[in-house]
């Protein structure tokens, strides 16, 4: 059931709705045709959105792959720079790689700061004796 203005104004339909309840719904007539219009497009923009996401995913997914590859491509190098006493002869796990390295670098920053104290040593050492030489002559 519709009603119409004499100047074509908005077109009035009451919809049943199944529970029995009835809506009033105003629409004009030019309008219907852009609602379809719009709902095909926001069809075919739901599908270009799907495949976007999809395509978006698919680069995202390759990407990490990419940087898993490198991280393993790195602790790989890592194992290599190992001296040979921190190697089992066996195949290590990226763990065991990590581990290891870690320690490594530990022994090495201990190393570090007992040559650098030694070094100091040295140095007072030097300029007393180049005291004790600028004295005697």
């Amino acid at each position: 059931m519709s009603s119409r203005h004499k100047d074509k104004g908005p077109v009035i339909e009451r919809i049943e709705g199944s529970n029995s309840s009835t809506t009033d719904k105003h629409v004009e007539p030019v309008q219907t045709a852009s609602v379809v219009q719009t709902t095909t497009a926001t069809t075919e923009n739901t599908t270009v959105v799907t495949c976007s996401r999809e395509k978006r995913r698919r680069e995202h997914n390759d990407l990490e792959k990419k940087r898993k590859e490198q991280i393993r491509a790195c602790i790989c190098k890592m194992g290599e720079l190992l001296p040979v006493t921190y190697l089992t002869g066996e195949r290590q796990s990226t763990l065991e790689t990590v581990e290891k390295s870690l320690s490594y670098l530990q022994e090495l920053k201990e190393a570090a700061s007992k040559f650098k104290v030694t070094k100091e040593g040295l140095q007072q050492e030097v300029a007393s004796l180049k005291a004790e030489r600028d004295k005697l002559l």
